[in-house]
């Protein structure tokens, strides 16, 4: 399995984006809530 960074997803590929859930103290709130992911799928901040 091949894993992306935002920056090398093309949205129209995909049919569907699962989301890795994480602990906090990872930063996985961090990284779903950036400004950049938010942005990839025009979710309201």
């Amino acid at each position: 399995m091949r894993t992306f960074h935002i920056d090398e997803v093309d949205e129209d590929e995909f049919d569907a984006l699962a989301i890795p859930g994480g602990f906090e103290e990872a930063g996985f709130y961090q990284d779903a809530y950036s400004e950049e992911f938010l942005n990839m799928n025009n979710i309201p901040p």
